[in-house]
This record gives C-alpha cells, sequence and structure tokens, in this order.
C-alpha cells in the first residue's frame, strides 16, 4: 500500500500543477466551452480522484494495522503485502516502454494506428484473456477515443500514415 500512497500523491501534486496551468487558458462557460475547459475538468477530476485513493490507502493501512496488532506477533506485523512481485516490477516496466514507443511512432503511423497498438500491448501486458477480447477492447478504446477528440471536439490528431 506504501508504493499506491507515493504514486497517488504524485498524481495528485501533477494534477493540482496541471490544474493551475489549465487556468491560464480561456475557460468558457458549459454553453460555450473555451481551450482551457477540459484540461480543467480533467485536472480537477484526477486531483479528486488521486484524494479518494489516498484516503483510501491510509483508512485501509490503518484498518490492516489494528487487525494484525491483534493477531500477529511484533515481528510477522512488520512485514507486509506492500512490496510488489517481480510480474508486478515487470509490468511497470513493461507498460513504461510501450508508452514511451507509442510517443516516438505516433506521428508516424498515426493517431488510430498508435493507439491500437498501444491499448493491444497493454491489454496483452496485463494478460487479458485470449486475442479476441484484447483486439476488440483496442479497436473500441481507439475509434471512440478518435471520435470524442477529432470529430467532437475538433482536436488535431496525427493522421500518420493513413493521410496518405
Amino acid at each position: 500500500m506504501r508504493w499506491e500512497r507515493y504514486f497517488a500523491a504524485s498524481i495528485l501534486i501533477f494534477s493540482l500543477i496541471y490544474t493551475w496551468k489549465s487556468l491560464s487558458l480561456r475557460v468558457g462557460t458549459l454553453a460555450a466551452p473555451g481551450p482551457g475547459f477540459l484540461p480543467l475538468v480533467v485536472g480537477i477530476a484526477s486531483a479528486a480522484i488521486a484524494t479518494i485513493i489516498l484516503i483510501n490507502s491510509y483508512i485501509v493501512m490503518n484498518r490492516g494495522k489494528v487487525n494484525r496488532a491483534k493477531e500477529e506477533t511484533p515481528a510477522k506485523a512488520e512485514k507486509s503485502d506492500e512490496t510488489l512481485t517481480e510480474e508486478d516490477k515487470a509490468k511497470i516496466i513493461l507498460f513504461a516502454i510501450g508508452v514511451i514507443i507509442y510517443i516516438i511512432v505516433l506521428e508516424t503511423l498515426g493517431y488510430l494506428i498508435s493507439t491500437f497498438c498501444l491499448m493491444l500491448y497493454l491489454l496483452r501486458v496485463m494478460r487479458v484473456e485470449g486475442w479476441w477480447r484484447p483486439v476488440i477492447l483496442s479497436v473500441v478504446c481507439s475509434v471512440v477515443a478518435y471520435v470524442v477528440f477529432a470529430v467532437w471536439l475538433k482536436v488535431p490528431l496525427p493522421k500518420g500514415i493513413l493521410a496518405l
């Protein structure tokens, strides 16, 4: 749980900075949102989620300490399930490698192809069963994100090799 707290705290700090910086853009209104509207909403939402995770981790940790103190000896209470397994560490590294490759190939391959490949890769890293489920989820996520950002919000996304 300790790593969860550190991660949530870092996301909270990042979200607060992101939200603060989004205020430098014109926010607009709900009826006529400006370029800073979506970043502001995303920043507030991610800060709220990070805060909830942070609070929850403290509650779970304190509850666990009370239960362990009642049931275990002091030597056993020091050892906990807060450490990451080798598989978890490998997943984190593979996740980071996938995102770095995504950033590198995004302009060349374009948003749709790059996002599909990243989603498929990440779902396989997370060991989602079979091949059909990851492929379908990757297609749906890529297309929905493209429609929301490129079509609905008119955000220019890299077209890559699809522009030819």
